[in-house]
């Protein structure tokens, strides 16, 4: 069964290290410990015209914070740091972010520039949306060296239209480290949804690594991951040492890969030492659902993954495939 497009789609130096750039003389750091000093320091961030860095005492801060920017620079959100900031624990249960379903947790966008993000160390949870991508976290980069990491995070009980716990669009995502459990999308990505619609860029990038994706739902396509290659020339996803467990969708319980090569869409999907088991699919692909043109899955343990139709383990339609 083909799929086609018209379906629904720590400090300053090691933070900036993981975006890929070093630290400018010039940087901005935020030390904050209440909501209203939080979407203070973002508000400020975003039209400084530096690289950012927004350093989160811990704690329980319940609101709706946005960043939004028109500047090319680098933010990094960070959790974990005791009083003052002084010192830094990073362990994502101790820096909560709280959307009290009322929105989404974290949004932020420079829809129109090449920016880097980086988020580590916090619990964004409760994040709820009636329409709308990430319920959690929305990252929507523009240009075509756009970047996110989001590390050592955990990512739980968001709802939204896509990417329940995390939507994504930019030219490069990298997600390590990450708890993303007990999140629902209507349809792409119950725990995280990836595509370069509005990065607009020719090719994007996916990585995971050392993630936990757990108990998610989608409506459609990838209950724990959804990554879309149609707004793009060239995809690549890669999954190593993941542990994909419990989640449920229509297609692709685990993870969902799909582009349109019938167009010249150039799709290369790898996963290496994964462990994807006790997913669910309505349709096809119980454990992984994988369209693409080339495709190689090594040293992976696929099992205990259910469908009502096609490839309870993986479904793979690819042009060249080699387990």
């Amino acid at each position: 069964m083909k799929r086609n497009r018209h379906l629904p789609a720590n400090l300053l130096l090691g933070a900036l290290a993981l975006l890929g750039r070093q630290a400018p003389a010039n940087a901005a750091q935020f030390c904050v410990n209440t909501p209203a000093d939080l979407q203070s320091a973002l508000n400020t961030a975003a039209g400084n015209g530096v690289d950012d860095e927004v350093r989160i005492v811990q704690g329980t801060y319940v609101g709706n914070f946005v960043y939004a920017s028109t500047q090319p620079n680098n933010l990094s959100v960070l959790g974990g740091f005791t009083a003052g900031c002084a010192g830094r624990e990073l362990d994502p249960v101790n820096t909560i972010l709280d959307g009290n379903q009322t929105d989404r947790v974290l949004m932020l966008s420079a829809p129109e520039v090449a920016a880097g993000f980086l988020v580590e160390g916090l619990t964004l949870r409760n994040g709820q949306l009636a329409s709308g991508d990430g319920g959690g976290l929305f990252v929507g980069i523009g240009g075509t060296d756009g970047a996110v990491t989001v590390n050592g995070n955990e990512i739980k009980k968001n709802t939204a239209s896509q990417g329940g716990g995390a939507y994504l669009s930019t030219t490069t995502t990298r997600l390590t480290n990450n708890n993303i459990t007990g999140n629902t999308s209507e349809s792409g990505g119950g725990g995280v949804h990836i595509d370069g619609f509005i990065s607009g860029a020719s090719a994007i990038t996916a990585t995971f690594t050392n993630n936990n994706i757990t108990g998610n739902n989608s409506g459609i396509d990838g209950g724990g991951a959804c990554i879309r290659g149609f707004y793009s020339d060239a995809t690549t996803a890669t999954f190593t040492n993941n542990n994909i467990t419990g989640n449920t969708s229509m297609y692709g319980g685990g993870a969902y890969l799909a582009g349109d090569y019938y167009d010249g869409t150039t799709i290369t999907a790898t996963f290496t030492n994964n462990n994807i088991t006790g997913n669910t699919t309505a349709v096809d692909g119980g454990g992984a659902y994988i369209y693409a043109t080339t495709a190689t899955l090594t040293n992976n343990n696929i099992t205990s993954n259910t469908t009502h139709n096609w490839a309870g383990g993986a479904y793979i339609d690819a042009i060249t495939a080699t387990l």
